[in-house]
């Protein structure tokens, strides 16, 4: 934990709400405050984020939206179209009290 006391404050971007959630017991373990300390910004906007105590800041994920552009893609590839690549979808972060 030295690595830690050595800067006076860090940001953490774990891939995950879960994963976040995780950091967050850990670095309270490690007696690190959040946000004081240490901002964390999980990725999904799943339920991890609002059980979380301070709720998590996330990247909104979104699930739906992502499952129809796959759908949508596979099936023009299946009647041999030609799709556009990159897909982009909008996945805003959600400000929460841990960032």
């Amino acid at each position: 934990m030295e690595r830690l006391d050595a800067v006076p404050r860090l940001r953490l971007e774990p891939r995950s709400d879960a994963v976040a959630a995780g950091a967050l017991e850990a670095l309270r373990e490690a007696g690190r405050r959040v946000p004081e300390d240490v901002g964390i910004v999980g990725f999904d906007d799943s339920s991890w984020a609002l059980r979380c105590d301070p709720p998590l800041s996330t990247i909104h994920q979104p699930a739906g939206e992502l499952g129809r552009a796959a759908a949508k893609a596979v099936l023009a590839q299946l009647r041999g179209e030609r799709i556009e690549t990159p897909i982009m979808l909008d996945c805003p972060v959600v400000w929460r009290e841990s960032a």
